[in-house]
């Protein structure tokens, strides 16, 4: 695949979806588990720090990648936003998700995605989005306590 379809964490959205989820703390004391995704559209993986960019303006981003684990090997399954979205959350490709196009298909409410899943094992879910492609409407916020998006 080309550089341009490639990031640390599939496709993303315009500005920068993420999705962050953390388990209350243990009564052990041990800290709570954490997950935290983050999707950026329309950037080579290359041209970030965490993927070589010596000279990246990605500070914020290379401090999560030092603290997180980097996938060397991520890639989208399409270059489009929403139906590449929804492969990354339901773990299926478009064809199985019924998926194929930005503001045109709608996730089926029958669909799992990987914040119900987080949240069945007691995972606290949030989303924060900066596209209208990602918006409720379109069925990606299924599973999320919030869900923060420009239209929402």
């Amino acid at each position: 695949m080309s550089g341009s379809t490639r990031t640390g964490a599939g496709l993303l959205a315009t500005l920068v979806a993420l999705l962050s989820a953390c388990l209350e703390e243990d009564p052990a004391g041990e800290p709570p588990a954490r997950v935290l995704l983050v999707t950026w559209d329309t950037v080579r993986a290359d041209q970030t720090g965490p993927y070589g960019a010596d000279e990246a303006a990605t500070p914020g981003l290379d401090a999560l990648a030092r603290k997180g684990v980097v996938f060397e090997r991520a890639y989208a399954p399409t270059p489009i936003t929403l139906p590449s979205h929804t492969s990354l959350l339901t773990g299926v490709a478009p064809p199985a998700h019924g998926v194929r196009d930005n503001r045109v298909f709608r996730l089926r409410a029958e669909a799992r995605l990987l914040s119900e899943a987080l949240k069945e094992q007691g995972f606290r879910t949030a989303a924060f989005v900066g596209s209208y492609i990602l918006d409720p409407k379109y069925g990606l916020d299924q599973g999320f306590e919030r869900y923060t998006s420009p239209e929402a």
